[in-house]
């Protein structure tokens, strides 16, 4: 692939980066600076927009708004493999967050690493198999691969009359959506109160063979490019948080509930639960003796939470099921485990506990 193409289809990368917005759980940059950065990416001020950016990582590391912020600037820079960089740091501290494997897959795919492309959509797919946008992508890198074989398959013989069919249909498959915006199917997987849409580029014809490029797409955005469009669709009860919102507020709770139980902090352990919570057969008291008793008494303790599934039963109880594995220096296992919250004067807290 030419250095322009590489660029040019960077560019078209980059008008889509969009950056996170996780105002419940995660530290995130004050709207002024929000505002700030964004308007000097759209000046074409990235060094002093990534001096910003990196002024705020430095002082909080894991803030992931300003992380996604970095990886969008470095992609206007043309900078890649930063962005690539970027973007694996995100999906390590984040490994939840099907967004940063999305955008890495764009990435790829810009530079041709169509293998590398799938194999990160397919991490988005297992971290959140309903993730709409990944699914969508994968099958458009399927395709790009399949048009590359049956035009090498033409190269090589040029009257093999099926592979000629084949590659007139995916291109016919394709025309279709050509023209619509990447832009705008990145807006429709990501509904929010905050998000205003932003204006998309002008189509560039593509050539016979052309397959639409993945579209990057980020949690919870506010988008970079000026001229916004609000978006047209019923606005939200003002306060009142939507089931794509809630999601990663419940993800959140059980991760630190593992972290807890995994550093041994028995009172934050005990805070995920509701006040009236105990386990079939025990009193409160019985069970909040016995749960000391089994996090204090081994001298270590590990839980790690696999393929986490949030269930929203409307706008008071989710349920979280996943693959719990518990190591301590006396016993191990692994189950299935379901947690059933209930949202209590703004918490969200453990009622009901499953383990199968």
């Amino acid at each position: 692939m030419g250095d322009q193409q590489i660029m040019r289809k960077t560019r078209n990368l980059a008008a889509l980066l969009v950056v996170i917005f996780l105002p419940f759980f995660q530290p995130v940059l004050a709207q002024m600076d929000v505002k700030q950065i964004q308007n000097l990416v759209a000046e074409g001020k990235l060094d002093q927009a990534l001096s910003e950016t990196e002024a705020i990582i430095a002082k909080d590391p894991d803030n992931i708004q300003a992380l996604f912020m970095k990886g969008l600037i470095h992609t206007k820079a043309n900078q890649l493999k930063k962005a690539e960089e970027t973007f694996l740091l995100l999906s390590k501290k984040n490994p939840e967050l099907p967004e940063p494997y999305n955008n890495l897959a764009v990435i790829y795919a810009s530079q041709g690493e169509f293998e590398k492309a799938k194999e990160a959509l397919q991490k988005a797919i297992n971290t959140h198999p309903s993730y709409a946008t990944a699914h969508e992508n994968i099958g458009d890198i399927y395709a790009k691969m399949a048009s590359q074989a049956y035009n090498q398959a033409l190269e090589l013989d040029n009257s093999n009359i099926a592979a000629r069919e084949k590659l007139s249909l995916i291109n016919e498959l394709f025309s279709v959506s050509v023209g619509t915006s990447p832009a705008t199917a990145a807006v429709t997987q990501v509904k929010t109160p905050e998000i205003i849409e932003t204006k998309p580029p002008a189509p560039t014809p593509a050539p016979p063979s052309a397959v639409p490029e993945p579209v990057v797409v980020a949690p919870s955005v506010a988008a970079v490019e000026p001229e916004p469009v609000p978006e047209t669709r019923p606005a939200p009860e003002p306060g009142k948080l939507q089931p794509h919102q809630l999601t990663p507020i419940i993800m959140n709770n059980v991760n630190n509930w593992a972290r807890a139980w995994s550093s041994k902090d028995v009172d934050g352990y005990l805070s995920f639960y509701a006040p009236d919570y105990s386990p079939p057969e025990l009193t409160r008291s019985a069970w909040i003796t016995q749960r000391k008793t089994r996090i204090s008494s081994p001298k270590s303790i590990k839980v790690d939470v696999y393929d986490l599934q949030v269930i929203m039963h409307g706008d008071e109880h989710a349920q979280a099921a996943f693959l719990q594995k518990y190591a301590s220096d006396t016993y191990s296992d692994s189950v299935n485990k379901a947690l059933l919250f209930r949202k209590l004067n703004d918490r969200w807290l453990i009622v009901q506990e499953k383990s199968e």
